[in-house]
């Protein structure tokens, strides 16, 4: 079997998450908006998923709203605050080293109506530097889009940062977090992040694809952009996807100890770090501040895509860089100004609960040999 190290892109399912879709399948294939037996269970089992995953992410049930996928909860979060706020204030607040389901509806604002964007740059210590921060939200700021973990190098920013320079500007912005990297990685609540939306994806905790969730502090202040059946609240129509519903349900409700993973991934990355750490031909990317999950690294002498190759052949599994990015040159890396040199030859190494040490071994003798051989 391959060795998987690409968990930021997609996570293998665990049991009770294909248990649960088994029986979503076969026994609870009711429609949960129909008022027979078959839909009252579904509809149950709806209500039973939602306070699973709002109970990891510390919020009331009611303020979840399940959609298809992060990209839709980020997409739904940026054009519904847009559509409700655009009479108060012309200007939206974001990063350079957001996710393309971010970044891609924000240029989409931009050009058709002419939204004024900040972008903050990115700092090594911080993720983003506070007083750029502080300057870039005015009273005519309506929303700030800021992910709490970043995809490509595992960067934390300083989301809990935003709500106190809302405030001294006396702005009328929402602030809205992609999470997707953060949770059920990081302990964290919609409280001590002071975010109003929050954006989650079920195959990132090992749940199933096809469900995603958003955290809505408020509903009056985001205009739903999918219109049908009403279903979610009127957040996002359409029959809810109850197999992936109950998978990410049954993923979240397995989770083990958020804190004691993280200490065992850290364990998983010092070991990657000090097996390569004596080879200069690598360089590791992520900063000092990064969630272990996370190493960003480059082989100086390769270009990226060789070297995916080249651990594939040999059974690993890395990535050249985000699943979405499809081979186009890192944002976020050249956000970060390193050189043309580490940026063409990156790769994104992502650890899960399921990886072991001796699997570490390998990968760092492969790279190791990989770089020396070069």
């Amino acid at each position: 079997m391959a060795i998987y190290f690409d968990n930021s892109a997609t996570t293998k399912p665990c049991s009770n998450a294909v248990n649960a879709v088994k029986m979503a399948i076969e026994e609870c294939y009711g429609n949960p908006s129909s008022l027979h037996s078959l839909g009252l269970n579904a509809y149950n089992e709806l209500e039973s998923a939602r306070k699973s995953v709002s109970n990891l992410l510390g919020c009331a049930a009611d303020n979840l709203y399940f959609s298809s996928s992060g990209t839709n909860a980020n997409n739904e979060a940026i054009f519904g605050t847009y559509e409700r706020l655009k009479r108060e204030g012309n200007t939206i607040v974001t990063t350079e080293i957001e996710h393309p389901s971010v970044l891609m509806p924000i240029k989409k604002l931009k050009e058709l109506f002419g939204v004024n964007v900040i972008y903050l740059s990115y700092d090594k210590n911080n993720g983003i530097n506070e007083d750029e921060l502080l300057n870039a939200i005015t009273s005519d700021t309506i929303l700030v889009s800021i992910m709490h973990v970043n995809n490509e190098t595992g960067a934390i920013l300083p989301v809990s940062k935003i709500r106190a320079a809302v405030k001294k500007a006396n702005a009328p912005a929402i602030i809205h977090s992609d999470c997707i990297q953060a949770f059920g990685k990081l302990r964290f609540t919609p409280k001590t992040l002071g975010a109003d939306l929050i954006s989650l994806s079920s195959h990132k905790i090992h749940g199933i694809k096809g469900a995603g969730a958003l955290f809505v502090k408020n509903k009056n202040k985001i205009k739903p952009q999918v219109l049908g059946g009403g279903q979610e609240n009127g957040i996002f129509s359409g029959t809810e996807p109850m197999p992936s519903i109950m998978g990410f349900a049954a993923a979240a409700d397995c989770l083990p100890d958020i804190e004691q993973t993280y200490q065992y991934i850290l364990s998983l990355k010092k070991r990657l770090t000090d097996n390569l750490g004596s080879c200069d031909n690598i360089v590791i990317n992520s900063p000092i501040n990064s969630i272990p999950y996370i190493v960003n690294l480059s082989i100086l002498t390769l270009k990226s895509q060789p070297i995916v190759n080249y651990l594939s052949d040999k059974g690993i599994c890395v990535s050249a860089g985000s699943a979405c990015t499809k081979g186009k040159r890192s944002q976020t890396l050249v956000s970060m100004s390193l050189s043309s040199k580490i940026i063409d030859s990156a790769v994104r190494i992502s650890f899960s609960r399921y990886n072991t040490l001796k699997e570490v071994d390998l990968l760092s003798e492969e790279l190791y040999r990989l770089a020396k051989r070069i």
